[in-house]
C-alpha cells in the first residue's frame, strides 16, 4: 500500500496555496475577522478557479444559510446575515480545491498529499489560536480566559474546541509511520492540548480525544500488515501507560499536585457527563420543540439555556426547515464520511486522518452551540466534506 508523505509539495497552485494560507487565517480567527478570511478565499477562488462546481450539498447548504438567516431574524445586520454564507463558500472552497492536473498527474499520491495537507492547515490555525491564548492565560485561576484577538473573556468550552481537530492531526502523525521530527512534534502539540485543559477543565475535550485515540490505535492495528508493528505499538502504549502512572503516582515533577489543583480536577469533583446539567436542557427543549416550529429563539428564551448542541439550537434559533436541512446534510456527510473510510483506492493514513478529524467535529456538533458559539468549526467541517466529496470522485467512488 503506498505511504502519503507528510511534506510540503511544490506542485500546489497559487489558487491553492492562497486558498489554504487565507482559511488557516480564518481558522486562526486572526484579528477577529475569521469571516472576512473565508470571503477572500472564495474570491480567490473565483478569480483563479477555472470552472466552478456545483453540487447537491452546495444548494443545501445556501437553503440552509438563507432560512437560517431569516427565520432567525437576522437581515436586521447586514454582517450577521452574510456570515451564515461562509458555510455553503466553505464547502465550494472544497469541492473546487482540486486542479485537473491533479487527478491527472503521474504522481498517483499527489492528491493525498493536497488531501492531507487541506485537513491539516484549518486544524493547525485553530490550534495557534488555542497556543497563543495559552501562552497568556497558563496562569489563571479561572477557566474562562482572555481570548488575544478581542481582549475579552471567552468560554472555556470556546476556547477548548480550537483544539479538537489538531487532535486528530495529532493522533494521526503519532500513529502513521512519519518523519520522528513530526511524531516528536505532534507529541508536544498534545501536552500542550492537556496543559492549556487543566485550566479551561473541559471535560468534552479529553472525551474527543479518548475516543480518537482508540480509533486511532484500532485502525493501525487493522490496516498494519506488519505483526512486529502491531506488537511494538501495543508494547509502546503498555509502557507509556505504566509511566505515566508511575509519574503521577510519586508526583515526580509535581504531575499529580499540577492535575489535583487545576481546574479540570475541579469540575469533575463537583460534577460529570451524566450529571451535567446539558441533558436537562436539552430534554427541556425537545418539550418545547412543537410549541415553537419556526424559530425566533423562543425556546431558548423559554428554557434559558442553550441546549448545547448544533442541531436543537438551529431549531430554537430558526425553526424546523433550516433544523431539516442541516440534519440532511449531516446525514450525507456522515455516509460519505463511511463510504471515503472503506474505499481501498485511498491509502489508509489517509483515510484515518479523514476519519478522526471529521468524528471530532460530529462529537462536538452533539455538546456545543455551534452556531453562536463556533460557527467557524462548522465552516470547517463544511471545507472538509468538499475535499471529501471530490476525493471520493477521484476514487472513482462518487456518493
Amino acid at each position: 500500500m503506498n505511504k502519503v508523505k507528510f511534506t510540503v509539495d511544490i506542485k500546489y497552485s497559487i489558487k491553492q496555496s492562497l486558498i489554504l494560507f487565507l482559511l488557516f487565517l480564518s481558522s486562526m480567527n486572526l484579528f477577529a475577522k475569521s469571516f472576512y478570511f473565508v470571503f477572500a478565499a472564495f474570491i480567490v477562488l473565483l478569480l483563479l478557479g477555472k470552472k466552478i462546481r456545483v453540487n447537491f450539498d452546495v444548494l443545501l447548504l445556501l437553503m440552509f444559510s438563507l432560512t437560517y438567516a431569516v427565520f432567525a431574524g437576522l437581515y436586521n445586520n447586514v454582517l450577521s446575515f452574510l456570515r451564515v454564507f461562509a458555510m455553503p463558500l466553505c464547502y465550494l472552497l472544497g469541492i473546487n480545491y482540486f486542479e485537473n492536473r491533479d487527478w491527472n498527474s503521474t504522481d498517483n499520491n499527489l492528491v493525498d498529499r493536497k488531501t492531507v495537507t487541506a485537513i491539516c492547515i484549518p486544524a493547525m490555525g485553530a490550534f495557534a489560536h488555542y497556543c497563543i491564548n495559552y501562552l497568556t492565560n497558563s496562569q489563571s485561576a479561572y477557566r474562562n480566559t482572555i481570548d488575544i484577538w478581542t481582549g475579552e473573556s471567552l468560554s472555556a468550552t470556546g476556547q477548548a474546541c480550537l483544539a479538537i481537530i489538531a487532535v486528530g492531526v495529532f493522533l494521526y502523525i503519532s500513529f502513521e509511520k512519519h518523519n520522528m521530527i513530526y511524531k516528536i512534534l505532534s507529541v508536544i502539540g498534545l501536552i500542550i492540548i492537556l496543559l492549556y485543559n487543566l485550566v479551561l477543565g473541559g471535560r468534552a475535550l479529553l472525551l474527543i480525544l479518548s475516543t480518537e485515540f482508540v480509533i486511532a490505535f484500532i485502525w493501525s492495528l487493522i490496516h498494519s500488515k506488519n505483526n512486529n508493528k502491531k506488537v511494538k505499538l501495543t508494547l509502546l502504549l503498555l509502557v507509556i501507560f505504566i509511566a505515566f502512572a508511575l509519574v503521577y503516582s510519586f508526583d515526580i515533577y509535581g504531575l499529580r499536585t499540577m492535575i489535583l489543583g487545576s481546574n479540570l480536577s475541579q469540575r469533575f469533583e463537583t460534577s460529570s457527563f451524566l450529571s451535567d446539567s446539558r441533558i436537562y436542557f436539552k430534554l427541556e427543549y425537545l418539550k418545547h420543540m412543537l410549541e415553537y416550529p419556526f424559530g425566533g429563539g423562543h425556546i431558548f428564551n423559554a428554557v434559558g439555556q442553550y441546549a448545547h448542541e448544533l442541531y436543537l439550537d438551529v431549531y430554537s434559533d430558526a425553526g424546523i426547515i433550516p433544523f431539516i436541512l442541516v440534519l440532511i446534510f449531516i446525514i450525507v456527510s456522515v455516509i460519505r464520511i463511511i463510504l471515503y473510510s472503506k474505499t481501498e483506492s485511498i491509502p489508509a493514513e489517509t483515510r484515518l486522518l479523514m476519519l478522526l478529524s471529521n468524528v471530532s467535529i460530529l462529537i462536538t456538533f452533539w455538546m456545543e452551540p455551534i452556531m453562536v458559539g463556533m460557527p467557524w468549526m462548522f465552516c470547517i467541517f463544511c471545507f472538509y466534506q468538499g475535499i471529501l466529496c471530490s476525493s471520493k470522485k477521484i476514487a472513482n467512488d462518487a456518493v
